[in-house]
């Protein structure tokens, strides 16, 4: 028969402090996944909020109240960080410039527009093509609008050449495989920039690359299934044929 032995030592000290220090533990680990949870409730609560600020935002856009919809816009840009809300972030300030460029039909054209460069130049710091690839073609589109617009008042050489590189910037993701449709709405305004420019400079090779862009666009926009649509580029490059010839 083996004989037991009593420990060393004391055992149930042993015991006592091992016991304490689970419960110190144990109660720890409670309190930081409970103020994790908090958090996250929180969080979600927040970007429910912006959410629900955004949507307002829009209608206000939607509806044509382009002032009231910037003042919105602005209001929620100047709460939140692009850093904790990247994609809201980007979100807003896209939609500064569309709100921009619409109130530069309206007046006080170049300080519109100006304007919404600015907001589409912040909205690419975050929409990325590695981040937010469609909302960086988006952007960049709406970008090469503004510039083209504002190259009816101003500079216009250098910024139907900007408006160019950003159309071609939003054509690496607007593909003809994977967006058509964006690919040929983008076509279209790559079309007229390049018409555009060809009354400035190079006349022949600018509208050799309007003709191009513009025939990529009816690729998609055919009379079928885009009966309005394939109208306006037939047009555009009705008119650009022409002035090649002239």
């Amino acid at each position: 028969m083996v004989k037991l032995k009593r420990g060393k030592g004391g055992g149930w000290k042993e015991n006592f402090w091992v016991g304490i220090i689970v419960i110190i533990i144990t109660g720890l680990l409670v309190f930081l996944l409970s103020q994790a949870y908090t958090e996250q409730k929180e969080n979600e609560r927040i970007k429910s909020q912006i959410e629900s600020s955004l949507l307002t935002a829009d209608s206000r856009l939607d509806s044509g109240q382009y002032e009231d919809a910037i003042n919105l816009y602005e209001a929620l840009l100047n709460k939140i960080s692009s850093k904790e809300f990247p994609y809201e972030y980007a979100w807003a300030q896209n939609n500064v410039g569309v709100a921009y460029c619409n109130l530069a039909l309206i007046k006080d054209k170049e300080k519109h527009l100006k304007n919404a460069i600015q907001a589409y130049d912040e909205a690419l710091k975050i929409s990325t093509v590695e981040r937010y690839p469609v909302n960086y073609a988006t952007t960049q589109n709406n970008l090469g609008n503004a510039y083209r617009n504002l190259a009816e008042v101003r500079d216009k050489e250098a910024n139907l050449k900007s408006a160019i590189e950003a159309y071609e910037q939003a054509l690496k993701i607007s593909t003809v495989e994977r967006y058509p449709v964006d690919y040929a709405m983008t076509q279209n305004n790559l079309g007229t920039a390049y018409s555009t420019l060809a009354e400035v400079r190079d006349k022949e090779a600018n509208l050799k690359s309007a003709i191009e862009a513009y025939d990529e666009a009816l690729k998609i926009y055919t009379e079928e299934e885009y009966p309005i649509l394939n109208q306006i580029v037939k047009s555009n490059l009705e008119l650009a044929l022409s002035q090649n010839q002239q």
